[in-house]
């Protein structure tokens, strides 16, 4: 459908100089964008951006986001006010008769008088539900009144809050979409047309339909589709390289023994075929971790059934090997991103049973180093761990000679399971630290420092260099929330001397140890199943004792005294319970 638009100074136009617009946004892509879709245009003086925006502007830009411009314009829709410009009279008519605005007495409209954030946000609003409860997607109040306060709502900020509009939900009538949905609908623009301008402003999804064909959305909205199908994804269909720039996917067919590798231009979908992997029998893995060094990407192809995996380099639409290589091992090797395989601005460092490589734009090299597994990698060193027989190495290598510049050695004192697993290991991340069984480690710019050889699974980093720990005696595991627990807490002062701030082996499981209010607290989880946990948190006094200070239900609704009104109020006689059955405990 031809739309039919009428513009003077109508409807947003914006300045092609930087605005001082006020909410958070890009007024001058906002402003272009909705130009694209034919919300609005500029005048004869650019886009305008920094201008206050009048009544009669926002009435015009209002007729547009309902879909009614047409109609506006091709209707005798009447009014009794007497300061309305030629231009804008259908558009204030229509909306005079259908309820959806007034003047500022009866025969004055107000034309020319500068639109309130809020007056603003009140006509987006009644395009887009029967309520006038702004959506906070369109505008918060806190933003209303700073911008209300200032008297500087302009034409900037009515762009960046249009946009914003689009991606609200439009819940008129029964419907329950976006309004940009709403728009493609009535013929305002179409999906296409909003595929050219939305990566601004909304994420884009994809999915492989049950055809095997690539679908590009945005706002929930199809854009565009793989004319054939029979794709299959390596991974994220709209993956973010390892230096933080967006590149192009990898997608894949198979055809028999042959695996057909493809490049895909995320907006237009088309795809570039860049090698045919023929003779692949049996099972195979393919993993694109989204690596990048320079210009070159990275491919990772696994074949474990016959233990050979390669490691390709993707440059220019060309594909071509880098790396092949045995795994030897008891178990076939898949790639496992910060696991086996980790980058640094400069290289891809693999570990393998065996070895490890160091990839780079031009090729790799190998260090021997056997049963080794990556805990970090960054500026030529390699932060890992080595299990053997009876205990566990805690590495810090140099990675390009393989030197162990720094070695801990933990004794494995935990029964190996059925499966090997067991050992004491480092496997937790707090900024800076890694920790878990086998300790708490940190990287000091210079080398690995060791806080303690004690298992930590938990623990706060005080300000006068101290650590408070979660521990247990070693040979033991506790269960927690979401990682393994313990039963001791206790401070490790500067000087390395330690000290118990509960009792040793407290004869319950806890989960996290934190600092509120000058104080140690801890956390201990039950749970009551369906991933649900009644959480108790508890204080450490002065003195040693503990005072129970909160209580979380897993299942708050079910508990005696749960009222929406005041979620909390069932809280006191489980908190006074459990205090009570801690002090008979002796705590």
């Amino acid at each position: 459908m031809k739309k039919l638009f009428i513009l003077l100074c109508v409807i947003l136009a914006v300045s092609l100089s930087v605005s001082a617009a006020t909410l958070e946004g890009d007024a001058q892509k906002s402003a272009e964008a909705l130009k694209e879709l034919d919300l609005f245009r500029g005048t004869d003086k650019g886009f305008e951006l920094s201008r206050p925006m009048t009544r009669a502007e926002a009435a015009a830009m209002l007729v547009r986001f309902l879909g009614a411009e047409e109609k506006a314009l091709n209707g005798s829709f009447s009014h009794s006010f007497t300061d309305v410009p030629g231009w804008a009279d259908k558009y204030v008519g229509w909306l005079y008769q259908s309820g959806l605005t007034k003047g500022i007495s009866n025969t004055l409209y107000g034309s020319q008088h500068s639109v309130t954030a809020w007056q603003y946000a009140t006509f987006i609003t009644r395009a887009l539900k029967d309520s006038e409860e702004i959506p906070i997607d369109l505008i918060t109040k806190e933003d209303i009144n700073a911008i209300d306060k200032e008297k500087k709502f302009i034409r900037g900020d009515a762009a960046i809050m249009s946009i914003r509009a689009l991606g609200c939900i439009y819940s008129k009538n029964g419907n329950w979409r976006t309004l940009a949905d709403v728009c493609i609908e009535r013929g305002l623009f179409t999906a296409e047309e909003l595929g050219k301008v939305a990566d601004e402003f909304w994420s884009t999804t994809f999915t492989i339909d049950n055809d095997g064909r690539v679908v590009r959305r945005i706002l929930g909205i199809e854009i565009n589709k793989t004319e054939d199908g029979g794709y299959f994804a390596f991974g994220d269909l709209d993956p973010i390289a390892s230096d933080g720039t967006r590149i192009d996917p990898f997608i894949y067919k198979q055809d028999g023994e042959t695996i057909i590798i493809y490049a895909m231009n995320p907006k237009t979908l088309e795809t570039t075929e860049l090698t045919k992997r023929e003779g692949i029998k049996g099972r195979y893995n393919y993993r694109d971790p989204s690596y990048k060094l320079g210009e070159v990407r990275f491919l990772f192809e696994t074949l474990p059934d016959e233990d050979k995996n390669t490691v390709f380099a993707i440059k220019g639409g060309e594909m071509s090997e880098v790396l092949s290589f045995v795994n030897g091992g008891e178990f076939p090797w898949f790639p496992e991103v910060d696991k086996n395989i980790m980058t640094d601005a400069k290289s891809i460092l693999v570990t393998t049973d065996k070895s490890y490589y160091i990839i780079t734009e031009n090729g790799y090299s190998e260090i021997k180093g056997e049963n080794l597994s990556l805990i970090a990698y960054a500026d030529g060193e390699v932060f890992a761990k080595r299990v053997n027989d009876k205990s566990i190495d805690i590495l810090l290598l140099d990675s390009k000679t393989g030197e162990e510049k720094v070695s801990y050695n933990i004794p494995d004192d935990i029964e190996r399971g059925e499966y090997g697993e067991g050992y004491r290991d480092l496997n937790l991340e707090s900024e800076k630290y890694r920790y878990g069984e086998a300790g708490l480690y940190y990287h000091n710019g210079e080398t690995l420092v060791q806080v303690t050889d004690r298992p930590v699974n938990s623990f706060y980093a005080d300000a006068d260099g101290s650590y408070v720990i979660l521990t247990h005696k070693p040979g033991k595991r506790f269960p927690g929330q979401v990682h393994f627990g313990g039963n001791e807490i206790m401070r490790i002062n500067p000087d390395g001397s330690e000290v118990y701030l509960t009792k040793e082996d407290t004869p319950f499981s806890m989960d996290g140890v934190f600092l509120k209010d000058g104080k140690v607290h801890f956390t201990t989880a039950a749970g009551i199943g369906m991933g649900h946990y009644d959480v108790y948190v508890y204080r450490i006094e002065d003195s040693g004792k503990f005072t129970v200070t909160d209580f979380s239900a897993g299942r708050p609704e079910v508990m005696n005294g749960f009222s929406w009104e005041n979620p909390d109020a069932y809280k006191p006689p489980y908190i006074e319970a459990e205090q009570k059955r801690i002090e008979e405990l002796g705590y």
